[in-house]
């Protein structure tokens, strides 16, 4: 392939004999002639590609493919293993975590059970407390009651008493004002009857003249 050159100002080089620009080509093929045309200096800094591999006949190509198919094969073997191997490790952390735990819900379920048990018995002391204070009222005000019903009862009899005794003390005085009012009548009579020397005794609730000699 040659370049050629259709006017005076184009760059040397810059199309082919094909009509299309030189950037269009394969860079090997433009590096060949490049190379063969440009490149005369030892000292230039332009580095030359790695050569193309070598082609491989079709055998060597499968003994290639299978090779990398089993290397791959054994990656991912080895791969599942150890993903294998951390999953046991990660489920045996998670089961002694989950023992742990309940481990732990099991206690404070027992120190709360505790708790309540020890609350209910300490409600159950502070009802018969409270129970024991209402028997010792009640108690306090049934004596109560009961001494002011033997008061009562007191001042009942009292007043029986009190008013019977003045019943009698009526009684009595009648009685009297109607016995002082016929001895009084009579000592009158007898003393009518009796002399200046004769003594006047007196027998019951009468009176008669004793004469002196």
């Amino acid at each position: 392939m040659g370049y050629r050159q259709e006017d005076k100002n184009t760059v040397p080089g810059a199309y082919c004999d094909c009509g299309h620009q030189a950037s269009y080509h394969l860079y090997a093929q433009c590096y060949e002639d490049v190379a063969s045309e440009r490149i005369t200096s030892p000292n230039s800094t332009f580095k030359k590609p790695p050569p193309p591999p070598p082609k491989q006949s079709p055998s060597d190509q499968i003994k290639a493919l299978e090779q990398r198919l089993q290397t791959l094969e054994t990656r991912h073997s080895l791969d599942t293993a150890h993903w294998h191997q951390r999953l046991l490790q990660e489920r045996h952390a998670h089961q002694e975590t989950l023992k742990q735990f309940q481990q732990h819900i099991t206690a404070f379920m027992q120190f709360m059970n505790a708790m309540k048990q020890l609350d209910v018995q300490r409600r159950f002391g502070e009802v018969e407390d409270r129970l024991d204070q209402v028997m010792d009222c009640q108690q306090r005000l049934f004596d109560q009651v009961v001494s002011v019903e033997d008061f009562g009862m007191m001042l009942e009899d009292r007043i029986v008493e009190v008013e019977g005794g003045n019943e009698r003390d009526v009684a009595v005085v009648s009685r009297r004002d109607e016995g002082s009012c016929g001895c009084h009548s009579r000592l009158r009579g007898v003393k009518r009857e009796a002399g200046s020397g004769d003594e006047i005794e007196a027998v019951g609730s009468n009176y008669k003249v004793a004469r002196r000699d």
